[in-house]
């Protein structure tokens, strides 16, 4: 039995912290909540859309506003943006609500991943091969400090299932 504690999956994007997640909440028999679709229902809008309309600040705001208004009691699991636990002080909220899952993927991994996804990425989508390729890089370089501070580091460039199901073993220990 977990205890009443909020699971986060934290990493970049293309890690497969929604899709890891999904799966992760099923084998646990807990609910799921992305931190992104939330927004993104909330708004009525996507990512993109919000970030051109208002600003990024406004959606680092959003961000918050999600973090804060979680429940810490409620066993959920929970994907947030990649950028989340890297702004204000939300990465400290998080490791005080619960536990936390950096996802840790190869660079090549995730410029694949997103490669094939980048209709699903429109901030991306102007990016060429090696630009997209020192995108990633030099994100990454900046997010490790906060990503490295997870409770638990995962080698996220296998499969979904196997990701899950080996979560779900660190998890019962």
């Amino acid at each position: 039995m977990l205890p009443k504690k909020v699971i986060f999956l934290v990493g970049f994007m293309g890690a497969g912290k929604s899709s890891v997640g999904k799966l992760l909440s099923v084998l646990l028999g807990v609910d799921f909540i992305d931190s992104d679709q939330f927004i993104e229902d909330s708004e009525g809008l996507s990512i993109d859309a919000i970030v051109k309309k208002q600003s990024w600040d406004y959606f680092r705001e959003r961000e918050v506003a999600w973090l804060t208004n979680l429940d810490p009691n409620k066993n959920i699991v929970c994907a947030t943006g990649g950028g989340l636990p890297c702004f204000h002080d939300n990465l400290d909220k998080m490791l005080q609500m619960g536990t936390v899952i950096y996802l840790e993927c190869s660079n090549d991994v995730l410029f694949e991943r997103i490669s094939n996804q980048n209709a699903n990425r429109p901030l991306l989508s102007a990016l060429s091969g090696d630009e997209l390729k020192e995108f990633i890089a030099a994100t990454i370089a900046d997010r490790v400090p906060y990503y490295s501070r997870a409770n638990i580091i995962i080698n996220g460039n296998g499969s979904v299932e196997a990701i899950a199901k080996q979560l779900v073993k660190i998890l019962a220990n």
